[in-house]
């Protein structure tokens, strides 16, 4: 391995979102990063695909002005790999659909964003291909719904 295919995980995540920069702003999103400054990364062109998948879902599930949270840290043992580490997105989709109003509030439509099933994306095929991009990479990816479903949390390890 060369040096130049190391490098710090805050630089390498931010600039896989860079192309998500423009969306971000204009859907109005709000990406917070999370970074250990100590967990450094070989480079790898398997893991950055299979990140670039899992970027894609995410900003194809998100409701405009929502948040997403992005955090990376190194493995906890006190000596380890280069690269051995995690990294968690959490974020919210638009959940399941409120229920039809009564009486009176029954005339005014409400609008709301469309409904996403949070157990048909985590079964999708778009989160199958993200879960195979992360194998690839010798990564587990693991993407669940969170009780209220309303949100996701995809939590990768290296292998």
């Amino acid at each position: 391995m060369q040096t130049d295919d190391v490098m710090a995980a805050d630089g390498w995540l931010e600039e896989l979102c860079e192309p998500h920069r423009a969306e971000i702003e204009q859907r109005l999103l709000t990406l917070h990063l999370d970074v250990d400054d100590r967990f450094v990364l070989a480079r790898d062109a398997k893991l950055d695909r299979a990140l670039r998948e899992l970027l894609r879902l995410v900003f194809a599930t998100v409701p405009d002005g929502c948040e997403v949270y992005l955090a990376a840290d190194r493995c906890q043992a006190a000596v380890a790999r280069v690269g051995i580490g995690q990294v968690t997105l959490r974020w919210q989709i638009a959940g399941p659909a409120e229920p039809p109003p009564i009486g009176s509030e029954a005339r005014v439509v409400p609008i709301h964003p469309i409904p996403a099933d949070a157990d048909g994306i985590v079964g999708g095929s778009a989160a199958t291909a993200t879960r195979a991009a992360f194998e690839a990479a010798d990564w587990v990816l693991q993407l669940e719904s969170v009780p209220n479903g309303r949100e996701l949390i995809a939590h990768a390890v290296r292998a």
